[in-house]
């Protein structure tokens, strides 16, 4: 969330697309083309949700809307769990947060490598996840997602969780 402030809740997906819809609005925008890339599309998905006749258009990308395998716990191929271990991973409460402390480079690094980021941009999500919670609250999104099943109801709502 770059250097966006960090509230002890409301990391779920209509909220998110509320704050995105308000600030929508104050740009004057009455309706709008929207993309959601992972966890940006279960957002998109609640904004496309909460205000239909808004979006002209939805694009969501590498986005898990289901479980990854037929059980929890199935085994996966190898090339589908490197681009999906870390949804199991970061809905654990405490352990990334607890592994990862101080050393956010090495997950990032080795997290968006495998996805094509551009080296020169680590820089800056490695500064900005390196500040302190900013891993407990991107974390949070998806203990709430693994928590309500937000990803198919859209969370909680807009305006029904408070911030």
């Amino acid at each position: 969330m770059g250097d966006s402030g960090r509230p002890e809740d409301g990391y779920d997906g209509r909220n998110a697309a509320e704050d995105i819809y308000q600030l929508v609005a104050a740009l004057g925008f009455k309706q709008i083309d929207l993309v959601g890339h992972e966890v940006g599309a279960w957002v998109a998905y609640a904004y496309a949700s909460a205000y239909p006749a808004e979006v002209r258009r939805l694009v969501v990308a590498d986005a898990s809307l289901s479980s990854l395998g037929s059980e929890p716990g199935a085994m996966i191929s190898t090339a589908v769990n490197v681009k999906t271990w870390h949804f199991a991973f970061n809905t654990l409460p405490e352990l990334p947060e607890a592994l990862i402390a101080e050393r956010e480079d090495v997950y990032l690094h080795w997290l968006f490598a495998r996805r094509g980021f551009h080296p020169e941009d680590m820089a800056v999500y490695t500064r900005a996840y390196q500040q302190p919670g900013a891993m407990t609250a991107g974390f949070a999104y998806y203990h709430t997602i693994s928590a309500r099943g937000a990803v198919r109801h859209g969370g909680a709502g807009p305006g029904r969780s408070a911030r």
